[in-house]
């Protein structure tokens, strides 16, 4: 057993590590990272298969998701995400197990906004928010900006529905949209609840790209989103929202004046 435990312990390192470098580029790439979390059996996985259309392991056993998943998704403004994968909580985890998923748990830490799956049909809906937000809290991620997705919503009531939106306590989550992994219900309004939460700190910057940088334009979507186009003498003049923190890589290309 003490055996095991050491090889475990190594393998873990091996994928913290592993882990470490795919943050590291992911954050040199700039796009904003939304790590899922909630109690298991939630929904996560079977919700980022159907935003990101990636095929994705869904098992109904608890901790099928240990190794964190990480898939792209566009916005309806056309500008990217990264949805990383998370394991699922449980009631009461014991700190051992904290530790022997920080791989997955760092994603939280590391992440702009925590998307937290909830199932809206289950009968200890309470007690599942209440037991993943405990675990948020130890991660100290609770003052990221929160989005709470309602999964599900294809088993509950419509009334009962209404009246978990209306008058339950979800604070302090910013956004709560009731979804249906399964059906797409309110899938759109989960992207615009996203889209939302990732575009505070976008800077407005008029960009001249000469014609013979014509991947420039494709790297300004890809990070931001254009809000205008023309064309010019001088090359092609856009109007642009970017991220503060990537504004850099396009000040040579600020139009002058």
């Amino acid at each position: 057993i003490r055996m095991r435990i050491s090889e475990l312990g190594r393998d873990l390192d091996k994928l913290e590590r592993s882990r470490s470098l795919h943050r590291q580029a992911r954050s040199r790439d700039g796009l904003p990272v939304v790590a899922v979390v909630g109690y298991t059996n939630a929904g996560k996985s079977t919700l980022m298969q159907a935003l990101t259309g990636a095929d994705l392991l869904v098992a109904d056993q608890v901790f099928a998701t240990l190794d964190p998943t990480t898939r792209g998704m566009e916005l309806p403004d056309g500008r990217r995400l990264l949805l990383t994968d998370t394991v699922g909580f449980i009631q009461k985890l014991p700190t051992e197990l904290v530790a022997a998923f920080r791989a997955t748990l760092e994603e939280v830490t590391e992440a702009s906004v925590v998307l937290h799956v909830l199932d809206a049909s289950h009968s200890a809906v309470r007690e599942h928010f209440e037991a993943t937000n405990l675990i948020l809290d130890q991660l100290r991620a609770m003052d990221k900006p929160l989005l709470l997705a309602l999964n599900k919503r294809d088993l509950v009531d419509p009334g009962v529905l209404e009246r978990m939106m209306r008058v339950q306590d979800w604070s302090p989550y910013r956004e709560i949209v009731a979804v249906s992994a399964l059906t797409g219900e309110g899938l759109d309004g989960l992207r615009l609840a996203l889209q939302r939460l990732t575009e505070v700190g976008l800077v407005r910057m008029e960009l001249t790209l000469p014609y013979s940088d014509g991947g420039i334009e494709a790297e300004v979507r890809r990070r931001g989103r254009v809000l205008g186009r023309r064309y010019a003498e001088e090359g092609l003049v856009l109007l642009a929202e970017v991220p503060s923190d990537q504004a850099r890589r396009f000040e040579r290309y600020l139009t002058p004046g």
